[in-house]
């Protein structure tokens, strides 16, 4: 990242962190949440009926998902495409055109918007 410019980095794994590094390379904060196997494994484990999906990357859902599987992709893409947008949305707002760096195991084929 070049000096005196922000920067927001998305990494996308077990958890998905996103943290923001202000103009003078500061670690300013973030959010993390869970992944796409975690959220997965949760709806497998504490519901009922819900089969085991086994996401091991952002799914490339599209909706409506037409079967229980393809809704638990839908609704994990989802999840963590809106919830990364939310922050990166938020972020933005005090720190306008940072460097996005999105790295991770689990970032899968998902479409992006630059921030």
């Amino acid at each position: 990242t070049p000096v005196g410019e922000p920067a927001i980095t998305v990494d996308v794994g077990t958890a998905v962190t996103v943290n923001l590094i202000d103009e003078t390379g500061t670690f300013r904060g973030g959010a993390i949440f869970p992944g796409p196997r975690l959220m997965s494994q949760v709806l497998n484990r504490e519901t009922a009926f819900l089969p085991s999906a086994d996401l091991r990357e952002v799914p490339a859902a599209a909706l409506p998902g037409r079967n229980t599987i393809d809704a638990i992709r839908a609704g994990v893409a989802a999840a963590i495409q809106g919830g990364v947008d939310l922050l990166l949305t938020g972020l933005t707002v005090r720190h306008p055109f940072p460097w996005l760096y999105i790295t991770g195991g689990a970032q899968g084929r998902t479409q992006r918007r630059a921030a």
